[in-house]
């Protein structure tokens, strides 16, 4: 398990012009769509007892 978690930093590493927008596009986009799927959810009337 350490081995394959070694390896995987180095790649990282390796690639890092690649990663770092991979991974702040990745966490960008999941943040958007928790926020979409909420409003959406709020729209409809599924939690307005929250803002109450």
């Amino acid at each position: 398990m350490l081995l394959a978690i070694r390896y995987r930093g180095r790649e990282l590493a390796r690639l890092r012009r690649l990663t770092v927008p991979a991974m702040a596009l990745s966490a960008l986009g999941g943040i958007g769509l928790d926020c979409i799927v909420a409003g959406g959810a709020v729209h409809d009337g599924h939690l307005q007892y929250l803002l109450q």
